[in-house]
């Protein structure tokens, strides 16, 4: 049996164990439900066929980070057509609250409690399995990794590509959760290596505890508040930077010299940077001053 532990494990039905072995394990997939983690299991336990019957995936997340697992992974999940034998499959929701509404293609980002449940499922499943913890580039035979959906897809499948699904054009997972994948990546080799992870908030956390009062526990959101700040500093350094350069080409323009030099601009830049973040610094620091609780 292959169950990850840090799952409810509810197979579809009974006879979960009757259904075809795994021939190999080569892929992560990554899917969206257009739908919630209820609704979805729902679908795949009754309303495609009874049990497994229909189409259903090895694990599903919430937007909290909560996660089924509705097959183990020993046995073939029916998420990805002729990759069935050789793929893990993974639905997670992308509807209802926090969700915003979306219609078509425009599937929303994975939440930051997703995106760790998502990478904890793909250490485990690299773990258990020996899938190298890579993103692949494509879905053609021999590929191993982890991929989303689209790559399988009519439409979007690399010429000589296994197909993953009937439907053409189907976006799964969409643009913004293609996005995340490095991400999702980065933090599964972390856990593979026994690396800590940084304690930090996200400003998806931020985002999400408006919609959800269970959010609110165990957040530290004076910290959230210096993290936009580190990065409001960041972005403005780059700025001035940005600002010294067309200032110095403004000049030379100005003054009729078509004599500028790489290395005069460089050093504009570099003064730019150097002023700028001093001044953004010196100005969070007086405020800072100013309200010593904040």
């Amino acid at each position: 049996m292959a169950r990850y532990p840090g799952a409810t494990w509810k197979p579809l039905a009974a006879d979960w164990a009757a259904q075809p072995r795994m021939r190999a394990f080569d892929i992560i997939c990554i899917h969206t439900m257009v739908g919630g983690l209820e609704g979805t299991d729902t679908q795949f336990r009754v309303t495609n066929g009874p049990g497994f019957v229909g189409t259903e995936s090895h694990f599903g997340t919430s937007w909290d980070g909560r996660v089924i697992q509705w097959q183990d992974t020993a046995y073939q999940a029916e998420a990805n057509y002729n990759g069935n034998g050789h793929i893990i499959s993974i639905e997670n929701a992308d509807w209802g609250a926090p969700f915003p509404q979306w219609s078509g293609s425009d599937v929303p980002a994975f939440t930051a409690q997703q995106i760790e449940a998502i990478a904890q499922i793909v250490a485990w499943a690299c773990r258990t399995h020996s899938i190298p913890c890579v993103l692949i580039p494509d879905s053609k035979p021999g590929r191993r990794g982890i991929a989303p959906h689209r790559w399988g897809v009519p439409g979007y499948m690399a010429a000589g590509g296994e197909q993953w699904s009937t439907s053409q054009g189907k976006a799964c997972p969409g643009d913004r959760r293609i996005g995340q994948l490095p991400q999702i990546i980065s933090r599964a080799q972390q856990l593979l290596s026994g690396a800590p992870q940084e304690d930090t908030v996200s400003m998806d956390d931020v985002v999400h505890s408006w919609y959800d009062p269970r959010f609110r526990e165990n957040r530290n959101y004076a910290q959230v508040i210096h993290n936009i700040e580190d990065q409001a500093t960041a972005a403005n350094t780059q700025l001035a930077g940005l600002t010294a350069a067309v200032s110095t080409l403004a000049t030379a323009v100005a003054g009729g010299r078509d004599d500028l030099t790489a290395e005069e601009l460089t050093a504009a830049v570099d003064e730019g940077i150097r002023r700028g973040g001093a001044a953004i610094l010196a100005a969070q620091e007086a405020a800072r001053a100013a309200n010593p609780s904040a």
